[in-house]
């Protein structure tokens, strides 16, 4: 096998391996930051100080179209497409 076989067949392991870790620790912090929102709900709260963090929940709303809620010539004239490359792994 030649060296950059061997280098790119070493770096899609490492590239799997870490992403695995990044799904284990947003498992993680799902869970951890869940018990934080159901204590703020419970205490009806909207902020947390503790010595060295603050946690402070914000209301965002963000303006939005879909497809089925404009007339086509409409869609069409302001429509935005954007593309962008994506790579994926998964184990065979």
């Amino acid at each position: 096998m030649s060296e950059d076989l061997v280098r790119i067949k070493e770096a899609v392991e490492e590239w799997y391996k870490a992403k695995e870790k990044v799904a284990f620790h947003e498992k993680q912090v799902d869970k951890l930051k869940q018990k934080v929102i159901e204590y703020m709900k419970e205490k009806e709260v909207e902020t947390i100080v503790t010595t060295n963090y603050i946690v402070s929940k914000r209301v965002l709303s963000r303006d939005s179209l879909t497809k089925k809620d404009v007339p086509e010539d409409i869609w069409k004239k302001y429509a935005r497409n954007l593309s962008y490359d994506a790579y994926y792994i998964k184990e065979r």
